[in-house]
């Protein structure tokens, strides 16, 4: 209530803490105590919370998802994503984005054909999860590999004609490709 109601994050912080401190095994609070401290910007407290969370209950994808994100879009450590997704598609192997995080600290690390092989299971797993099939799109340009690249935006783009990315991307293959005139 007081986060999603009175849209008070200090107050659902005060508030996760004393259930933690009843119930210091309650998963849930701990992965939301996490949450309402990544949304303050406070994200070693947050990966703090998400990493005990997964001690308690490494079945929680979610939280995974939340370590691997901090560490790639917020601090930078891909060394660390890359661990904590290794980590996430062992406790979760059916779940999307452990191979969608290991695919993304792939790129960082520049191992482009590592990062093709696990976004390839990412889409196997869920071809509907659009920022994957992007990633392999641009992990194919980045092979050099075009055809493959406007392969994948084709099919982004004939599914839903909203995604107007996938047209400007087409245009930056077609051009690598040297054919003005698709690419127009």
């Amino acid at each position: 209530y007081a986060v999603n109601v009175e849209k008070d994050l200090q107050k659902g912080i005060s508030y996760a803490k004393m259930r933690i401190d009843l119930y210091p095994d309650d998963a849930a609070a701990r992965n939301n105590l996490g949450w309402y401290y990544m949304n303050s910007g406070r994200y070693r407290e947050a990966l703090q919370e998400y990493k005990a969370t997964v001690r308690i209950f490494p079945d929680m994808a979610l939280t995974y998802g939340g370590i691997c994100w901090l560490y790639l879009e917020k601090l930078g450590m891909v060394d660390s994503a890359f661990y904590w997704s290794e980590k996430m598609i062992s406790d979760n192997p059916g779940n999307v984005w452990g191979y969608f995080y290991l695919g993304s600290s792939f790129l960082g690390l520049d191992s482009l054909h590592n990062a093709e092989r696990s976004f390839l299971k990412a889409y196997d797993i869920s071809p509907e999860l659009m920022l994957n099939t992007y990633r392999l799109a641009h992990t194919y340009r980045l092979l050099g590999n075009y055809d493959k690249a406007i392969e994948i935006l084709k099919k982004i783009y004939e599914k839903s004609n909203d995604e107007t990315s996938a047209l400007y991307d087409l245009g930056i293959n077609y051009t690598a490709l040297g054919k003005a005139a698709e690419a127009k």
